[in-house]
């Protein structure tokens, strides 16, 4: 809007501006003063760019109508913010002219408060926020320790040897070779309690060489389980 236009003059007869008295005329004339001159097309593309800065953030291709719609929404609400915040600001470094500063400063506080909780309230609907940034990271993360893990335990069974006892079926060990096919011989005593006598062991002595463990798929007793 040009300043020819901002005639207080020119103005005062507008429908929006008739009926108003002389102090509301005054007040809304020192609101406008405030709002930056801008084009329908500019914040338009204000709009985009923000939808833009999305885009480069988050995989927006799987995105619905309704979820395209609110992220419009949101930086609609965005943008809006932004301008406020900066009129918020103007505000409070004028000097207060016939209270007309400190109503508009609350005014302004209403909106932007308002429109924090609207995004808020996208942000939520969208799964952008902050706390689910970061949840996600987390269950990325377990995700990915509980595949490291399974991975790790998949390695650990196929290099370790399992020797259970002869005679009960107790496992005794779990030993690793680095030379399956060497001179290597174990011998393992069980002492397995048998019954409530702490006395009475299982006792047995189990021998094994590590080229018979090889040869047996890596136990000595493959229908036993493992821990």
């Amino acid at each position: 809007m040009s300043s020819k236009s901002r005639d207080p003059r020119r103005l005062r007869n507008l429908v929006q501006y008739k009926n108003m008295t002389d102090a509301e005329f005054e007040e809304a004339m020192y609101e406008e003063e405030l709002v930056p001159e801008e084009s329908y097309e500019d914040f338009q593309e204000r709009i985009q760019e923000k939808y833009r800065e999305f885009e480069k953030d988050y995989d927006l291709s799987d995105m619905k109508f309704n979820d395209t719609e609110t992220l419009m929404s949101l930086c609609t609400a965005l943008v809006t913010k932004s301008d406020y915040d900066k009129i918020l600001f103007n505000l409070r470094q004028k000097e207060v002219q016939g209270g007309y500063a400190l109503t508009l400063i609350e005014k302004f506080g209403t909106f932007i408060s308002n429109l924090e909780k609207d995004i808020s309230k996208m942000q939520d609907d969208l799964n952008i926020t902050r706390k689910t940034r970061k949840k996600t990271k987390e269950e990325s993360a377990r995700t990915e320790l509980d595949r490291l893990k399974e991975l790790a335990t998949k390695f650990y069974d196929s290099i370790m040897q399992y020797v259970y006892c002869e005679k009960c079926n107790m496992l005794l060990s779990t030993v690793w070779f680095l030379y399956l096919r060497g001179d290597n011989k174990i011998s393992l005593t069980c002492n397995r309690q048998l019954g409530d006598d702490e006395s009475v062991i299982c006792g047995h002595v189990t021998e094994i060489t590590s080229e018979s463990l090889y040869e047996l798929g890596g136990t000595n007793h493959p229908e036993g389980f493992k821990f």
